[in-house]
């Protein structure tokens, strides 16, 4: 079995490299210059996975947060003392 290969953009010591030891630190990290040559690794069989940097602004993080707790809060059933105790036991 080869060995387990993650790819990044970037250059050895870099922050994709420092990221890539820490979140897999079973695989080997190989650095490619553009993200399409980390793509391709992964097409060709090189590497088993591509670790591959997600920017995105504080509002639109807070946006996604904010819509999982409303999501969350509409389709959550009531469980609460008040409402579970509110039905006599015998029905």
């Amino acid at each position: 079995m080869s060995a387990k290969r993650i790819a990044f953009q970037g250059e050895l010591g870099a922050n994709s490299h420092e990221a890539c030891l820490a979140a897999f630190p079973d695989h080997e990290p190989v650095p490619y210059a553009a993200f399409d040559d980390a793509f391709e690794a992964i097409r060709a069989g090189e590497c088993q996975l591509v670790m591959i940097p997600v920017d995105f602004d504080y509002w639109v993080f807070a946006l996604l947060i904010f819509l999982n707790g409303v999501g969350g809060a509409i389709f959550t059933a009531p469980n609460t003392a008040a409402i579970m105790s509110s039905v006599p036991a015998s029905e």
